[in-house]
């Protein structure tokens, strides 16, 4: 038997949900990870274009497959959807990492400087 639910997912201001859906086999006793970008209502997810490429109400396990971008650990997908959120809301293209370290070193400057 097969079995989904979405692991951890974002809210992004102006934009539709990302989030990590597993897939687990219940006779393999594994998961697949995938990040996918969704709309919610009703308990019920729709797929929607800016990952998935591909809308749909109530996807299948094999539209997440075929239209999800595959991740090998919840917390890739987590990353990947933590940088995605960083750049569209800032409208920088740095990452989340890149944007923490500018501002320590600003900080760390501004130290040194007094």
């Amino acid at each position: 038997m097969i079995k989904g639910r979405v692991l951890y997912d974002s809210d992004i201001k102006d934009h539709n949900k990302l989030g990590v859906y597993g897939i687990f086999d219940t006779k393999k006793v594994t998961w697949e990870y995938f990040v996918i970008s969704y709309i919610s209502k009703n308990n019920e997810i729709s797929l929607t274009a800016e990952i998935c490429t591909y809308g749909n109400t109530k996807p299948t396990f094999d539209d997440i497959k075929r239209y999800g971008l595959k991740v090998n650990e919840i917390e890739v997908g987590k990353k990947f959807i933590l940088d995605y959120k960083s750049k569209w809301e800032s409208g920088l293209n740095v990452t989340t990492q890149e944007d923490r370290d500018r501002k320590l070193n600003e900080i760390l400057d501004n130290e040194n400087t007094n």
